[in-house]
C-alpha cells in the first residue's frame, strides 16, 4: 500500500496531463435533407482542449473566464495531487499528524473545483447548439461533440477525488487502527464540548438546536429552487438568430440543464453523452443532499462513536462530491463574458456580411452567429442555497470533527493522547463573544 498509493498518484498526474493535451471538444455541422438523411456533413469546424481554449479565451480578453479555467482546471488539479503526495511520504518529524490532518481535509474538499472546466464544456454543449430549418429544403444542426480529452479529464477528476479519500482514510487509520464497539449513544447537538477553561464545558444551546433546523430546511427548500426554477438564458443572434425566429431564446435552470443534454448532441443515445449527464446530476444534484441528510442525521440522531464516524465519513465523501457551488461559479463567470468568447470564435469568418448588399439584405445583421447569456432572477435561490449549504457543511464538519475525538478520547480509544485535548474553537469564540453566547450552555464541572 505504501508503494500503490504514490504509483496511483504519479499515474493520475499523467492521466491529466495527456487530457490538457488532447482535444476535449469539437464543433460540428450537419446538413440534413427534409427526409432526415444527411446531405453535409462538416466535422471539427472548431476543437477545444485546455491549452488552446486558455489561449483563446486570453486573445478574447474574456480573462475571468481564462483564469477560471486555469488556475482549477489547469493548476489545481496537479497541486493537489503534489501536495498529497507530499502529505503520504513525508515523516511526522516534517508534516506533524494534525497537520497533516488538516492539509488532507481541506484537499478533499476542494478538490472539486477541477470540475470548472467541465461544467464550462456542459454550458457550450447547450449554447452552441442549434438548429435552423429550411422548410422543404434542409435542416442545418450545429453540434458541440464531447471528445476523448473530456472524457479523460472526467476519469483523473473521480480518481483523485477517491485517491483523497484513500489517504485521508488510511492517514487516520495510522492512528485510529481499532474502534471498540460501546453502548453509549450521543447526538451531536448534545456533546459537551472541551472549552479554553479546564473546569467548563459546553454545548449547543436549545436555540442553536432550533436555528440549525431552520436554516437545513431553508437550505433544502432554496436548493430546491434553484435547481427548477431558470437561472440563466442564452440568446442566439446575428443570421443564426433571424433564421431561428422564436427558437433563438432559451432559458435553463439547473435541472433542464441536465436533461438538455442528449439532445444537444447529435447522437442522444450515446453512452459517453448519458454518462456525462449522470455525472452532472451526481455531482451537482444528488450529492448536496446527501450531504445535508448525513449531517442532519448526524447532528439530531443518538449514535454509537462506531456509526457516528461512519456517518461522518459518508458527509466528508458527499461534500467532496458535492459540486454545486462549482457550477454556480461557472455560470456565473461563463455567463459574463461567453458571448465575448463565441464573438471571438466566429471571429472573420462572417466578414462578409459587412457589404452593404447584406446589410439591407438582413437587416443590419453584421455576423452569422453570436450568443448572448445573461442571468435570470433565478439564480438568486441557488446563490442563497449554496451561501447555506456551505455556512452548515463548514461548521456541522467542523463541530462533528472535534466532537469525534473528544469522545475518543473520552472513551480513551488505544493510541488517542489523552493529554491536551483540543478545544473547540467555534464554541470558545461563541463563548467569548456575548451576543451570541445564547447559542451555548455553559456547564462548569467540580
Amino acid at each position: 500500500m505504501r508503494s500503490l498509493i504514490p504509483i496511483v498518484i504519479v499515474a493520475t498526474v499523467a492521466i491529466f496531463m495527456v487530457s490538457n493535451f488532447s482535444i476535449g471538444a469539437s464543433v460540428d455541422i450537419q446538413v440534413s435533407r427534409p427526409d432526415g438523411s444527411t446531405l453535409l456533413k462538416i466535422p471539427t469546424v472548431t476543437t477545444f482542449s485546455l491549452g488552446k481554449t486558455v489561449t483563446q479565451m486570453y486573445h478574447a480578453r474574456v480573462y475571468s473566464l481564462m483564469m477560471l479555467v486555469l488556475v482549477f482546471s489547469g493548476i489545481w488539479p496537479y497541486v493537489k495531487l503534489i501536495m498529497m503526495f507530499v502529505s503520504w511520504v513525508c515523516p511526522e518529524t516534517i508534516i506533524s499528524f494534525e497537520k497533516r490532518e488538516r492539509l488532507l481535509i481541506w484537499l478533499d474538499a476542494l478538490g472539486k473545483y477541477s470540475l470548472v472546466d467541465s461544467f464550462v464544456l456542459v454550458l457550450m454543449l447547450v449554447s452552441f447548439k442549434f438548429t435552423i430549418e429550411l422548410p422543404g429544403v434542409a435542416t442545418i444542426d450545429s453540434f458541440v461533440i464531447p471528445a476523448f480529452g473530456f472524457y479523460l479529464f472526467m476519469i483523473a477528476t473521480v480518481l483523485s477525488l477517491i485517491i483523497g479519500h484513500g489517504v485521508t482514510f488510511l492517514h487516520r487509520w495510522t492512528k485510529v487502527p481499532y474502534i471498540p464497539a460501546s453502548i453509549a449513544s450521543e447526538a451531536l447537538c448534545n456533546h459537551c464540548y472541551e472549552t479554553e477553561h479546564i473546569v467548563d464545558r459546553a454545548r449547543l444551546s436549545r436555540s442553536a438546536k432550533i436555528g440549525w433546523a431552520i436554516v437545513t430546511g431553508l437550505c433544502i427548500i432554496a436548493l430546491c429552487l434553484g435547481a427548477v426554477n431558470k437561472c440563466f438564458t442564452f440568446e442566439f443572434e446575428g443570421l443564426a438568430g433571424m433564421v431561428l425566429g422564436d427558437d433563438r431564446k432559451n432559458s435553463y435552470s439547473l435541472l433542464t440543464l441536465g436533461t438538455s443534454l442528449p439532445l444537444s448532441v447529435e447522437d442522444p443515445k450515446s453512452l459517453g453523452v448519458k454518462g456525462i449527464q449522470y455525472i452532472f446530476f451526481f455531482f451537482a444534484i444528488l450529492m448536496p443532499f446527501v450531504c445535508l441528510v448525513s449531517i442532519t442525521v448526524l447532528f439530531f440522531s443518538p449514535m454509537t462513536l462506531k456509526n457516528q464516524q461512519i456517518t461522518f465519513m459518508i458527509a466528508e465523501i458527499a461534500n467532496a462530491w458535492s459540486a454545486v457551488e462549482v457550477f454556480l461559479l461557472s455560470i456565473l463567470a461563463s455567463m459574463l463574458e461567453l458571448s465575448q468568447f463565441a464573438a471571438f470564435m466566429v471571429g472573420d469568418h462572417c466578414d462578409f456580411m459587412k457589404a452593404p448588399f447584406f446589410q439591407d439584405l438582413l437587416d443590419g445583421a453584421n455576423t452569422c452567429f453570436s450568443v448572448r447569456s445573461t442571468v435570470s432572477a433565478g439564480v438568486i435561490y441557488l446563490c442563497i442555497g449554496v451561501a447555506l449549504y456551505n455556512c452548515i457543511v463548514f461548521t456541522g464538519l467542523h463541530l462533528a470533527h472535534i466532537a469525534l475525538e473528544e469522545r475518543m478520547m473520552r472513551e480513551a480509544i488505544e493510541g488517542i493522547s489523552t493529554e491536551n485535548p483540543p478545544r473547540a474553537t467555534i464554541i470558545s469564540k461563541l463563548l467569548r463573544f456575548k451576543p451570541f453566547n445564547f447559542l451555548v450552555d455553559r456547564i462548569t464541572y467540580d
